[in-house]
């Protein structure tokens, strides 16, 4: 997820300048918001996924037998 993030604003990078130019009402200060709040949401989807990875796997219940 970080990497895919990191090529789209790779993407971005090189020609941001226009994009920002030719969008109609974007500011750089907005589109730095807007470039950040992706960030958070990516930081936070991964740290997520790992966070489940780490789970300790659950021990399967043991059936109680009638005596």
């Amino acid at each position: 997820m970080f990497a895919s993030f990191v090529a789209v604003e790779l993407a971005v990078l090189f020609g941001g300048d226009a994009y920002v130019r030719d969008s109609a009402g974007l500011t750089y200060a907005q589109y730095a918001r807007e470039g950040f709040a992706q960030l958070v949401v990516v930081a936070a989807l991964t740290l997520a996924v790992v966070a489940g990875a780490l789970r300790p796997p659950r021990r399967p219940r043991r059936a109680r037998h009638p005596a």
